[in-house]
């Protein structure tokens, strides 16, 4: 009896293994998807990173809500050293209480990442201080632990965006990168576009993006893509206007 019964135990181990492993190689079929607005969840304390990165849709920490701080002036997306460039300086943090709940720097500091968009406050003498040099970045982490093939594809709403205050001719970068671990985290641009501001600063202004489409990009274990916008446009004042990226783009597993 006892020999049955620790032979049956092994058999389970057995099978409760092959059962996660099979699970696990499921999340990576061809079709499976993620995209930031769908799979976006609150953090669960103000002024706390729990929750970030952010799980999919099969519980994988995989949606970083990150920024840059010190960036140099003059650090443009056709300058010698572009912001992107640079590494990330940390993790956001919970802010329940700005724009129904963000993703920020610090504690009511920019820049900071809502559900719909990556957002760059582009003042330099502002409430709380000089905000001109930290800019936001998502990334989305790799899950796989073998390469893995996939397409990005832009939804409704790919937009840069102005807000109320940026005057007429206001410009901001945007860019889609993909990052090389086997080269260092060296980063390569997938996507890049500058928008401008035609109207004046008494009312907000979203621009159409191109439409994002790239097929059969591979990407090995260990690397990333990132999200990330910067204004070239300096304000200065007291209110936080803002230059965004509304970054609805879908990543899906190819065969």
């Amino acid at each position: 009896m006892k020999v049955f019964q620790s032979t049956r135990t092994i058999i389970t181990a057995l099978l409760l293994g092959l059962i996660a492993t099979s699970l696990a190689s499921c999340t990576h079929n061809a079709g499976f998807t993620w995209n930031r607005q769908a799979d976006w969840k609150p953090g669960t304390a103000d002024g706390n990173l729990a929750g970030n990165p952010c799980k999919d849709a099969a519980g994988r920490l995989v949606w970083s809500h990150e920024y840059i701080a010190n960036v140099p002036a003059g650090s443009d997306l056709d300058s010698a050293h572009p912001w992107y460039l640079m590494p990330s300086s940390g993790l956001m943090v919970w802010d329940s209480h700005w724009s129904g709940g963000v993703w920020a720097q610090r504690y009511d500091y920019p820049p900071a990442c809502t559900r719909l968009a990556v957002s760059h406050i582009p003042t330099d003498k502002a409430y709380r201080g000089d905000h001109y040099a930290d800019v936001p970045v998502v990334r989305w982490k790799n899950p796989s632990a073998t390469p893995l093939k996939v397409s990005l594809t832009s939804d409704p709403n790919f937009q840069g965006a102005m807000s109320l205050g940026m005057p007429s001719g206001s410009m901001a970068d945007i860019i889609i990168a993909r990052t090389d671990a086997s080269e260092g985290h060296s980063v390569h641009l997938l996507y890049d576009q500058t928008v401008m501001k035609t109207g004046g600063a008494d009312g907000g202004e979203r621009i159409d993006l191109p439409a994002l489409n790239i097929e059969n990009l591979v990407l090995d274990p260990g690397d990333d893509i990132i999200f990330s916008v910067r204004s070239r446009t300096i304000t200065t004042g007291f209110r936080w206007w803002n230059a965004a990226f509304f970054d609805n783009v879908t990543i899906t597993v190819k065969p």
